[in-house]
């Protein structure tokens, strides 16, 4: 085989495992867009749900306000809307997939799954659980 032949087949085989690098991105944005919407909420429409106040108030930790003393702030909450709107933060990892570059796919979602951040966007935990199911 001589240096064309093998440069020749060598980019056929680039283009082909590119192919299926693309198809490996849509599959899992496709995959994503498709997981289960937060089940505490009753979605109302794309942009708007209810979430009991109950739901918002567990598992997080209040300071109580003491006599002759300022009220400690208030720790380890998330009460942004986009917090508990699990759509939109499988769309906002979609669309980070798509404009991830194909070599640095596997370490970006490791590093996803990882930190359960994309930079200083945090998901919820249960969103990151989600899409781990479908990565690995």
């Amino acid at each position: 085989m001589n240096m064309n032949q093998l440069r020749s087949t060598v980019q056929t085989h680039q283009k082909a495992l590119s192919q299926q690098m693309r198809r490996l991105k849509i599959y899992l944005r496709r995959q994503i867009r498709q997981l289960p919407d937060n089940p505490n909420i009753e979605r109302i429409n794309k942009n708007c749900y209810i979430l009991k106040s109950s739901e918002l108030l567990k598992k997080h930790i209040f300071s109580i306000p003491q006599k002759n003393k300022a009220p400690r702030k208030i720790k380890n909450t998330r009460w942004d809307v986009w917090f508990h709107d699990f759509k939109k933060q499988y769309s906002f990892i979609a669309q980070y997939i798509e404009a991830t570059q194909v070599e640095q796919l596997e370490s970006r979602m490791t590093n996803l799954i990882k930190t359960g951040r994309i930079e200083n966007k945090r998901f919820h935990p249960d969103v990151i659980a989600n899409v781990k199911k479908v990565w690995t």
